[in-house]
């Protein structure tokens, strides 16, 4: 007959190895489950969107140019001939990459011109003129190739003078006097209508040079 005290020894000993290998086994499972948790991958967070640089307003950073003309009615200068040259450096100027135009058809006088500038808040008025080359300075056209063409260009807001001057008949002059071109008759309306649109359009670009704005290629005019 086994010892009750032995008896005892091995029941507390079976005890305590059963306790033993429960808690390991709820460790374990406890483990597992934790195991599990950090198993799952979190979502990828979403970069933030990367600012693009503003586009140019390329309409809104071209130059403005409002072009006008005064038509003197007493000049024996074909009316025509006003429209001709305002439309000829107008689209001179609005062949520049960095320019636009607003081309103005009604009769433009030096107060027309000054208000419409004040009026403006960026860009610049063009005032032409036809003029008469004479030497008692009458600006009647007794002949078709002693008209030129003269500009002002007025700045937005303030109306002060940005760039004037004059540009002439090029096939009719050679060292400051009007003369005849070969093959042509000395005021011939024709002709004289070729070269005065050229002159508008010469117009034009000494405008664009003088505010150093780019221009387009330069036009080739007849001279003599």
């Amino acid at each position: 007959m086994q010892n009750p005290l032995t008896l005892l020894r091995l029941l507390f000993v079976v005890f305590v190895v059963s306790i033993s290998l429960a808690w390991i086994a709820s460790a374990t499972a406890q483990s597992g489950r934790r195991g599990k948790k950090s198993t799952t991958a979190e979502p990828a967070s979403t970069p933030s969107p990367t600012p693009q640089p503003r586009k140019p307003d390329v309409e809104k950073d071209r130059v403005k140019f409002i072009v006008g003309i005064y038509r003197d009615g007493f000049s024996n200068i074909p009316l025509s001939y006003y429209t001709m040259v305002a439309q000829a450096c107008a689209e001179r100027l609005d062949k520049g990459p960095a320019v636009k135009v607003e081309f103005s058809s009604q009769n433009m006088t030096r107060s027309d011109a000054v208000n419409s500038a004040r009026a403006e808040k960026e860009g610049f008025v063009v005032w032409l003129q036809l003029k008469v080359e004479s030497l008692d300075n009458d600006q009647i056209a007794n002949n078709l190739s002693q008209v030129y063409v003269e500009y002002t260009v007025l700045a937005a807001t303030t109306a002060k003078t940005a760039a004037s001057g004059h540009t002439y008949q090029q096939g009719f002059r050679k060292g400051g006097v009007v003369v005849n071109t070969p093959g042509t008759t000395r005021g011939n309306p024709v002709y004289s209508e070729q070269l005065l649109r050229q002159a508008g359009a010469e117009a034009a670009e000494r405008i664009l040079d003088t505010l150093k704005i780019e221009a387009p290629p330069p036009h080739r005019f007849a001279r003599s």
